[in-house]
């Protein structure tokens, strides 16, 4: 059923609305329902209406004026039209005239143009017939500018045009082919001609052709002068021409090493042939890339060598070509194994001839370095790159390239070299490693034989030199005299020497560590076998140093040794992570000065350990020998009064013996044997200026034994001093100076207190401070403290009283504190500290104001304790000079 708001709903359906209304039985109630939504309608209608009237109305009057502006506008339009209709018909007429005009206008400069350039290719053919005969670049000029004429210009199919064509190619040829010329003959190597070509070819197009055109050409040259001077069946000829004729000759066995020079002299010079003619064929491009990478062209201004594809890579790929024939030449040679030992036993003179043959292609070397450190410069400009190392310089490269080709064409060589020296080296060295390891029986053997002393004595200096080291050193010096002028053959050398003297060392020590020597070997007796075999190794332990300085002194000089672009290239390789032995072979043949000089700096180390082992020999016998003649001395002084001459010819016997049968066996120029004697004498005459000082009690006889022995003693060590170790060192001439004023000390007569303290001061200001001290204290009557033993003034043992003052005495003396500390000082047990001295003086001043105190009652005593604090005071404040 529809309700009254269905009825009045915008949704109500009219077709539903009746379907219902049919069936319904009243009509006349559903009429009035109609009626009254109806009157309901209209009721809203007019409610709307009149609430918006005024809108209603101004909207009616806006679409008036609207309706009479469009017929307006559309009244101008149709005039508008009509007045364009009138301009059209006005202007087209002419315009149509007018192109017309121009379309002849076109036509008429498109004739004048084609004339003209038909006049300028008439013009250009003939003054091209003209300069063909007398100024080919210009001929080639001239040849350019027509062929961008008939380029630009369409007249080729004009009638004039054909017919002179004929001739231009036919100029084009000639000049081509004259250029062409000019570089293949030997005016190639003239700058001008050689720039005059590249003008030509360059004008006509024809340069990259022709370039490569020349390299393949000296390619092809190389390889036919190769094969040709480096022919095995022609050098096999020669040489049996040359042995047939040296053996008719008949000069019997020298006919041996004629053949070895024959083979030799023949090899080399086909070598050098095959390498000089390489280098001149070379000359020639060099002589073209020369002008190439530096000309442009004058009128266009661009440079010859960007018309070239890739140049880098072209030159490049020449230089690999040649030297790879050299190398597979050279191969195919030392394949013969006449030829490869005629190369390995003339190893400086191939060096060198390759040497020579890279100093003939330098310059095509710094060409090719120059253009890749340019592209790599071009490389960084377009990648943006500033980083300063984004590619090699020029140096670098030439030397790579350089280097690279040396190793590969004398690595085979080279190292049948290496082994040729190494095995002269060790077969020498062999006989010496053989007699060491056999001298400890035959030297135990001799020594047992009981023959007579003298005459064992001769066989025992004898058997001292067995080793004959300087055999090998020898043979060493010879090879580095003979092979130092190359720095390869050089380093060689050095390596097995460096590698057969280490290999001798070790063997050395094994033998003393196996048969080691006592701490304290005994010089008394008569040398033992084993005392000799150390002997032996020493002194050809220090022949060898000896040598090895000699050795040294004839290597170059480390500052000739580097250059800037071979430093760069060893420094690459020496941070490369190649492997060891790839590193070592390639290092020898970039850089063997860096070779020399690691084997300059092996060889002083060695030295230095054989300085070493001869130490370890010397400083045992010598400290043993400080030990018995420094107790000898000790009882010359503590001996019996009268004794003397027993016990100065104890001494003497001991020192005689230790010099025939101990220090004579040692090499002159051992090392550290100078010092030992030195330190030595210096030890005995110590001990007796020491021993005389704390001598107690003193008396007239005490005085008269002391002089005696400071008489005998010093003659008797002086005696024996060698002469062969040069000048007395300071230390040794300030103790004879004095024990010369200890003499004079001791040779005073008459009481002492006559005696000016001045006298006495000036007496003793010359000895050692604690060596004076004690003599004051000695002169202090027996009745103090001092009648005591000597150990008691300085509260220790007797023996360390005696080392005690010796220590002091040679720290006084600035002894050098290395040779006490290598055994020489036989005061081990004593520390001798900076404050030694000053120690010993505190200890003795005490003992000396202790003995003052005893004596300070005793009147008959006080002139001696009143002279004796006179000269105290003076030695404690030396009076202004």
């Amino acid at each position: 059923m529809f309700s009254d708001n269905a009825l009045m709903s915008p949704d109500f359906d009219e077709g539903e609305y009746l379907r219902y209304a049919l069936h319904t039985s009243n009509f006349e109630v559903e009429q009035s329902r109609l009626t009254a939504c109806s009157a309901t309608v209209q009721e809203s209608m007019y409610e709307i209406l009149n609430e918006n009237a005024e809108n209603i109305l101004k909207q009616v009057a806006a679409a008036c004026r609207a309706r009479r502006e469009v017929a307006a506008i559309r009244q101008a339009a149709s005039s508008l039209v009509q007045s364009t209709n009138r301009l059209r018909h006005t202007i087209q007429e002419p315009y149509h005239q007018i192109n017309a005009n121009i379309m002849r206008l076109r036509n008429t400069s498109a004739a004048l143009c084609m004339l003209r350039n038909i006049l300028k290719f008439v013009t250009l053919t003939t003054r091209l017939a003209g300069q063909l005969d007398t100024d080919v670049a210009r001929a080639a000029r001239t040849l350019q500018e027509i062929r961008e004429l008939l380029t630009v210009a369409d007249i080729n199919d004009v009638d004039l045009v054909k017919s002179r064509l004929i001739s231009v190619e036919n100029a084009k040829a000639t000049i081509q082919s004259r250029a062409q010329e000019i570089l293949k003959q030997g005016k190639a190597l003239d700058g001008l001609d050689v720039g005059v070509a590249l003008q030509c070819l360059f004008a006509l197009g024809t340069l990259p052709g022709a370039i490569i055109a020349l390299m393949n050409e000296q390619r092809h040259e190389v390889e036919t002068l190769l094969a040709e001077e480096l022919s095995i069946r022609k050098m096999v000829e020669e040489i049996s021409t040359a042995n047939s004729n040296s053996a008719s000759g008949g000069r019997g066995s020298a006919g041996v090493n004629d053949i070895g020079s024959h083979t030799s002299k023949v090899l080399f010079g086909h070598v050098q042939s095959a390498l000089s003619s390489t280098a001149r064929c070379t000359r020639v491009v060099v002589a073209v890339w020369r002008v190439l990478v530096k000309k442009t062209d004058h009128v266009s201004q661009t440079p010859y060598l960007s018309d070239v594809a890739d140049p880098t890579y072209l030159l490049s790929n020449y230089w690999a070509f040649i030297t790879d024939k050299l190398v597979e030449s050279l191969q195919e040679i030392q394949k013969q194994e006449v030829f490869f030992a005629a190369m390995a036993s003339g190893v400086l003179l191939y060096r060198s001839l390759l040497f020579t043959f890279l100093d003939g292609v330098k310059e095509l070397l710094e060409i090719i370095g120059r253009l890749t450190e340019a592209d790599a410069l071009a490389i960084r400009r377009a990648s943006r790159s500033s980083h300063p190392s984004g590619g090699r310089n020029a140096a670098e490269v030439v030397e790579e390239l350089r280097s690279s080709w040396l190793m590969r064409v004398t690595q085979v060589v080279n190292e049948r070299f290496s082994l040729q020296i190494v095995d002269r080296h060790m077969g020498r060295m062999h006989g010496i490693i053989e007699r060491l390891q056999s001298i400890f029986p035959i030297l135990s053997s001799r020594l047992a034989s009981g023959k007579s002393a003298d005459s064992q004595q001769s066989h025992t200096a004898m058997i001292s030199q067995t080793l004959e080291v300087q055999s090998y050193t020898k043979l060493a010096l010879q090879d580095i005299m003979e092979y130092r002028s190359d720095c390869y053959t050089l380093s060689v050398v050095l390596g097995s020497i460096v590698h057969c003297i280490k290999t001798l060392m070790q063997h050395i020590t094994e033998s003393i560590n196996k048969r080691p020597l006592p701490p304290l070997p005994s010089v008394a007796a008569e040398v033992t076998a084993i005392q000799l075999l150390h002997i032996c190794v020493s002194n050809a332990c220090s022949l060898l140093c000896v040598d090895l300085a000699l050795l040294l002194a004839y290597l170059p000089e480390e500052d000739f040794m580097y250059g800037d672009a071979t430093s760069s290239l060893c420094s690459q390789l020496a941070e490369s992570d190649m492997k060891k032995e790839e590193n070592v072979r390639n290092r020898a043949v970039h850089c063997p000065n860096m070779l020399v000089l690691e084997s300059r700096t092996q060889l002083r180390e060695i030295t230095a350990k054989l300085s070493e082992i001869c130490e370890k020999v010397v400083y045992p016998f010598f400290r043993s020998a400080s030990v018995l003649l420094l107790d000898s001395v000790s009882m010359c002084v503590y001996g019996s009064q009268g004794q003397e001459a027993t016990g100065v010819a104890q001494l003497e016997s001991q020192m005689r013996h230790f010099m025939r049968y101990f220090y004579s066996l040692f090499e002159p120029k051992t090392p550290a044997l100078d010092d030992c004697m030195r330190m030595l004498m210096d030890n005995l005459m110590t001990r007796l200026l020491v021993a005389v000082s704390l001598l107690t009690p003193f008396n007239r006889a005490t005085q008269q034994h002391i002089v005696t022995c400071l008489q005998k003693v010093p003659s008797v060590i002086i005696l024996f001093a060698p002469s062969t170790h040069g000048a007395a060192s300071r230390s040794t001439m300030l103790l004879k100076g004095q024990l010369r004023q200890l003499m004079v000390w001791y040779s005073l007569t008459g009481e002492i207190v006559e005696r000016s303290p001045k006298e006495a001061y000036a007496v003793l200001a010359t000895l050692p401070l604690v060596v004076s001290r004690l003599l004051l204290l000695q002169r202090i009557p027996q009745s103090s403290v001092l009648a005591t033993k000597p150990c008691s003034v300085l509260g220790d043992t007797f023996e360390l009283s005696v080392e005690s003052v010796e220590a002091g005495v040679l720290e006084q003396l600035h002894i050098s504190s290395a040779l006490k500390t290598r055994s020489m000082d036989v005061c081990n047990s004593v520390s001798c500290s900076p404050s030694r001295v000053g120690e010993l003086l505190a200890t003795v001043e005490k003992r000396f104001d202790e003995a003052c105190r005893t004596l300070c009652n005793d009147a008959a005593q006080d002139p001696v304790v009143q002279w004796v604090k006179d000269v105290w005071l003076l030695l404690n404040n030396p009076p202004a000079s």
